[in-house]
């Protein structure tokens, strides 16, 4: 799977390093849809599929809840980290 994030200017202040984690949260969601809302919900092992493509979907299994955790703890704090005023909120916070 390969996936392309392109500019868009809410995005500005995200630092270009920060693109593969954005990636990987993507992916996690598009595994957890396959998952979820097409394998299960159209037939899930009973499909006539090749055991090839029902190991790797049923290999999906767990992408939900590993997006939740990213997006509770890594994309949080790159969100958080990335705001600007966010930050200086908190820096002067912290120098008082």
């Amino acid at each position: 799977m390969k996936v392309s994030v392109t500019y868009n200017e809410n995005l500005n202040e995200l630092p270009p390093g920060s693109y593969q984690l954005i990636r990987d949260a993507v992916i996690l969601a598009v595994k957890s849809y396959i998952y979820n809302n097409v394998y299960l919900e159209i037939g899930g092992p009973d499909l006539q599929l090749s055991d090839t493509v029902v190991n790797i979907i049923s290999g999906y299994e767990g992408a939900q809840e590993e997006l939740d955790k990213l997006l509770e703890t890594k994309i949080a704090k790159l969100m958080f980290m990335s705001n600007r005023k966010s930050m200086t909120d908190y820096v002067t916070l912290l120098m008082r």
